[in-house]
């Protein structure tokens, strides 16, 4: 029998609650990993997930014990009823996240089935009780000193390899200058003001751009961050790399933070897209430092099967009156990671990439930032875009859901470069910010139905593709230049790597320094920009029929559709692409060039011929 007294009471169901806990989460991370493991899902849970998943449902399941026995503080059939109470709550919870982690199935179903796992799990504890809670007594210490020696372990573990990292290093080339990669996640060059929007949404980045170089026709090598970030650090096109919707970066290539690390930097990556650059993903090869899910509560939460699902859902979306993301990381931690990351590198160089998602959806800038660029208050905190759904956006989304989007879209932006106004203060008034390089760009544009589509990641149109790219170095680069020759991020690691003392370049790619000087380059072939075919999209998307590849040069964008269905916009005449060349027979017959040279860029090994692409 359990404590008659009733402190003895709730001490015995917190005792249960912690031993349910563990085991539970436990299980939750074994079933997760194992999927991930047999079925190539990725898990977007923080590496502590070990320790955080099984300590959220300790404190999950330690609330509920609490409620009830403060409540069953007074009662005398405590043992009998309210252990059975606990006991149907519990075996609910675990089989609602065992449920979910399996195969969809209709919430009435699904409720179903819990209610009976949970009735058969209190049916069990009633008839069980004293040994249910003699075994809860003597394993509940022993587990929650497991959990804790789990999470030394980690955390301890990362701490010592980041030291032992550094401690390795080779000797730096005296003067070797300090390089600032950020990427505005989701950024297009259409919304700023930088490339000539009307709103004031980069002054920040006008003001960089009049000290230094601005590519005025950057374009990413894939329309989605994975990609496209992985060319940016690797040089490769996505097509020669391992990355797809559900499958990470590998390690044939080299990364530009194992280049730089053997160059003698220190390297540190600070990401807030916790979906694709996080460390799963691959992207975090060569940094000493990498920054993703920030230890707090909403990582417990989102680490949790259950509250993960939980805080996902909709209405409980509509009752918080917010689309915001549970644990979403804004660019004034990613700048304070950062900044205490930097104050350890000495005096060695370092290399530090900085992946910003303040301008992804749900676009929620604070309400001061949405009256300025919007010039008024917002009406409410839920996205149009989530609210409606993919189905919905694609069935008509009204003129006044979009222009709302649109204004939170670039009053985000306004707010992020603000940001980086604040960070590139920060490292001035720390006297890191002479000799340093500053890169800023995106992985990839957005959509606002131009197109009949939104958002990103399925077509290759111009919003999706154009970004920013601009290089501030004073000394280092040429002030005030603007680039009007379609470029490529690949050329990224290239280029950075020419910036370094050591001779030489690791990487596949042309330097972006052959535009540094007075005379016009040699004309070069397209640049290439591709996307894998849509995985589970409708059919509208004009990649659910196939994967999509594109050659952008001085006069024409070419996109090949896998059905045949290609396009060719006169970009610098039609920059919304609205008419489509490819329907004219002159059109068709431009057309051919571009498919020749699409043909053999797949038939190219990975380093084929200079002459294929730049």
């Amino acid at each position: 029998m359990s404590d008659a007294r009733p402190a003895g009471r709730v001490l015995d169901l917190l005792r249960l609650a912690a031993g349910l806990g563990v085991v539970g989460g436990a299980l939750d991370v074994a079933t997760v990993l194992l999927r991930r493991a047999w079925l190539g899902q990725f898990t977007a849970r923080s590496r502590d997930v070990l320790w955080l998943a099984p300590l959220g449902y300790v404190l999950v399941f330690a609330l509920g014990a609490l409620l009830l026995g403060l409540i069953a503080w007074r009662r005398p059939r405590f043992p009998a009823l309210w252990l059975t109470v606990f006991a149907a709550a519990a075996g609910i919870a675990l089989s609602v996240t065992f449920l979910l982690l399996g195969q969809r199935l209709h919430p009435a179903a699904l409720g179903l089935l819990a209610l009976g796992l949970g009735a058969q799990a209190a049916r069990l504890a009633a008839a069980r009780e004293a040994a249910t809670l003699r075994l809860a007594r003597r394993a509940a210490p022993w587990l929650l000193v497991a959990l804790l020696a789990v999470a030394a372990v980690q955390l301890g573990g990362r701490a010592r390899r980041e030291l032992q990292a550094a401690a390795a290093l080779p000797a730096a080339a005296p003067g070797a200058p300090n390089i600032l990669f950020l990427v505005l996640d989701t950024v297009r060059a259409a919304s700023l003001s930088l490339y000539g929007h009307p709103r004031p949404t980069s002054p920040e980045l006008e003001r960089l751009g009049r000290e230094g170089v601005v590519f005025d026709q950057a374009l990413a090598p894939a329309p989605w961050t994975l990609p496209s970030h992985a060319s940016m650090l690797t040089g490769r096109w996505p097509h020669e790399l391992s990355t797809g919707w559900f499958r990470p970066l590998d390690a044939r290539d080299s990364t530009l933070a194992e280049a730089l690390a053997a160059r003698g930097y220190r390297t540190g990556g600070f990401v807030a897209n916790l979906i694709y650059t996080d460390y799963e993903k691959g992207l975090a090869r060569g940094f000493q430092r990498y920054e993703d899910f920030p230890l707090g509560l909403a990582t417990l939460l989102r680490s949790c099967t259950l509250t993960r699902r939980l805080s996902d859902t909709r209405a409980f979306r509509r009752w918080l009156g917010t689309d915001q993301v549970l644990g979403r990381k804004h660019a004034a931690v990613v700048n304070a990671e950062f900044l205490d990351w930097q104050a350890t590198t000495g005096e060695r160089p370092f290399f530090a990439f900085l992946n910003y998602f303040d301008a992804h959806d749900p676009y929620l800038p604070p309400d001061d930032w949405f009256r300025r660029i919007a010039g008024h208050d917002r009406p409410n905190h839920l996205s149009p875009f989530r609210r409606l759904g993919m189905a919905g956006r694609h069935a008509g989304m009204r003129p006044a859901d979009v222009e709302l989007e649109r204004d939170a879209y670039e009053a985000s932006i306004a707010w992020l470069d603000d940001a980086i106004r604040q960070l590139l203060d920060s490292l001035e008034a720390r006297g890191a910010l002479a000799n340093t390089i500053v890169v800023v760009t995106s992985d990839h544009g957005e959509e606002f139905g131009e197109h009949g589509v939104y958002l990103h990641g399925h077509t290759l149109f111009r919003d999706a593709v154009h970004v920013p790219l601009l290089l501030w170095a004073p000394g280092r680069v040429p002030a005030a230049r603007r680039v009007a020759r379609p470029v490529s991020l690949r050329d990224l690691p290239a280029t950075l790597l020419q910036f370094t003392p050591a001779a030489g370049s690791a990487f596949p790619g042309r330097p972006l320094q052959r535009f540094f000087g007075d005379s016009v380059p040699a004309p070069e072939a397209p640049v290439l920009t591709e996307v894998q075919k849509a995985i589970r999209m409708p059919e509208w998307y004009p990649g659910a029929h196939g994967a999509l590849r594109s050659l952008t040069d001085t006069a024409y964008q070419f996109i090949q559709h896998a059905d045949g269905s290609h396009q060719l916009f006169a970009w610098p005449t039609d920059p919304e692409e609205r008419e489509n060349l490819y329907r004219s027979p002159p059109g068709r017959a431009l057309a051919e060039g571009y498919l020749a040279l699409l043909r053999e860029v797949a038939e190219f090994p990975p380093d084929g011929p200079a002459s294929e692409l730049p």
